[in-house]
């Protein structure tokens, strides 16, 4: 790998860490539902007290986890490098530049839940199109994948991500609020977060002259 090369897959994989909390949190305080996984991490952190990034920091390490002892190799727990920066992403738009705000308008609901998809996705597909490291969901659907002996990555995202959706109901009950974070956003979201991330890696490889999948 070339020193030029390198440093972009770098830039790429920070800048993408970064605008995958903005992403996130656009979705989440937009107030329409919350991706799969976020609404796991936000009824979590309600249950148990804890902020919403501290949450999702301890979900990814779960399934890090899991992936590492899965695959029998302990390289996957570099994992914890963008799970960390993730924690670090999250928390910045979460707390110092959301904090208390929630989209009440329907129009606006509907603005910061499409811009957080679109962003959402651009980020993810920057981090797959680096060649570094892949998220640990990605990991995790990866394994998914072999145990249910499905070849299409994104049918497994998709069934990943409703396993999420019933799994933040059971926390957001225990948690004495209902659904929570889970709302119509959330299972729409489900069915458009691989594609849209597909769409963006196609435009991304093109640009940077790179495949990871």
């Amino acid at each position: 790998m070339s020193t030029k090369k390198l440093i972009t897959d770098i830039l790429m994989y920070v800048i993408g860490i970064f605008i995958t909390g903005l992403g996130a949190n656009l979705i989440v305080h937009g107030n329409l539902g919350s991706g799969a996984w976020d609404a796991v991490a936000k009824n979590l952190g309600i249950l148990i007290s804890v902020k919403f990034a501290v949450a999702g920091a301890m979900i990814s390490s779960f399934i890090l986890i899991i992936v590492t002892i899965y695959n029998k190799k302990w390289k996957f727990l570099i994992g914890f490098i963008p799970i960390i920066g993730l924690f670090f992403s999250v928390y910045f738009w979460d707390i110092i530049v959301f904090g208390s705000y929630y989209a009440e308008p329907i129009l606006m609901k509907i603005l910061l839940f499409s811009a957080g998809a679109i962003v959402l996705s651009f980020a993810l597909g920057l981090i797959v199109v680096s060649t570094l490291p892949a998220m640990v969901y990605d990991e995790m659907t990866i394994i998914l994948m072999k145990v249910l002996k499905i070849p299409s990555f994104f049918k497994t995202r998709i069934l990943f991500e409703f396993f999420a959706v019933f799994l933040a109901i059971g926390l957001g009950y225990l948690a004495g609020i209902g659904f929570g974070f889970v709302s119509y956003g959330s299972v729409a979201l489900s069915f458009i977060i691989g594609p849209l991330i597909a769409f963006q890696m196609k435009w991304l490889s093109k640009i940077f002259h790179q495949k990871r999948v």
